[in-house]
């Protein structure tokens, strides 16, 4: 087991469909998570109840209260199903308001819609800290292959790059380690 040093060292590589996440807690433990760069995580629904609750099942534990106020989206159109009022950890069963039935099969995929930026919720998953409160301390590093994907596919807005006296070369170096 390795020790980190008293917070959480996080890393994150946001794609442009998934965003990963390594952690290392303070104690020692790893802990992984991958959503979808929307800010969204797919589940699988199961047929809704009498009652407008639905079943279901996520492919990462979420802690009691983390589902509060989410909105839960049919993926293909972003129509939303409800907002979660509440979520059972132990069996997986959400209420939600309005109350619906939905025109998706059982077994369907879902998204829960956390309206916040994919990194955010990736390091609220692997910390278990609910919407409304603040991440514990940590080491947040960031990494995207979105820019270098849209410059590579020239795809994209046009863009133009600027830099100070003395800095004309920074393309041709790449980083900042100059051997000379």
């Amino acid at each position: 087991m390795v020790k980190a040093s008293g917070s959480w060292h996080i890393w994150v590589d946001t794609g442009g469909t998934f965003t990963d996440c390594l952690a290392l807690s303070p104690e020692g433990c790893l802990q992984r998570a991958k959503v979808l760069s929307s800010g969204r995580l797919r589940v699988q629904g199961e047929a809704p109840e009498e009652d407008g609750s639905i079943r279901i099942t996520s492919p990462v534990p979420l802690p009691d209260g983390f589902l509060d106020g989410v909105r839960l989206l049919i993926p293909a159109s972003g129509e939303p199903l409800g907002t979660i009022q509440s979520y059972d950890t132990a069996t997986g069963q959400c209420r939600l308001s309005p109350p619906f039935t939905p025109t998706s099969q059982p077994g369907s995929l879902l998204e829960l819609d956390f309206q916040v930026e994919a990194p955010i919720l990736a390091a609220r998953l692997v910390t278990r800290t609910g919407p409304g409160h603040s991440l514990p301390p940590c080491q947040f590093h960031l990494a995207t292959t979105k820019s270098t994907n849209a410059l590579l596919e020239r795809k994209g807005d046009r863009t133009a790059f600027l830099v100070t006296r003395g800095f004309k070369d920074l393309l041709l170096i790449g980083d900042q380690k100059r051997s000379d």
